[in-house]
């Protein structure tokens, strides 16, 4: 159980200090659609990027298409 904890930590650890976003343009996007839903209809946060980021995905495909097959 420590190990998987631990695991999760250091992903999300990663995931906040923008040391996997560094040299390339970041969307925050579907995270600042999430938080409106969140706030206006108490959604949780991962519901709301769940329901979000594969919509969002289609509308900005042909933009995105090299960064998402990398």
């Amino acid at each position: 159980m420590y190990e998987a904890r631990a695991n999760l930590m250091w992903c999300a650890t990663m995931a906040l200090n923008g040391l996997i976003g560094a040299g390339v343009p970041q969307d925050w996007t579907t995270h600042a659609i999430g938080r409106e839903l969140t706030a206006l209809h108490g959604i949780d946060h991962a519901q709301t990027l769940a329901i979000v980021l594969p919509n969002l995905l289609t509308i900005k495909r042909d933009g995105k298409w090299q960064k998402l097959l990398q």
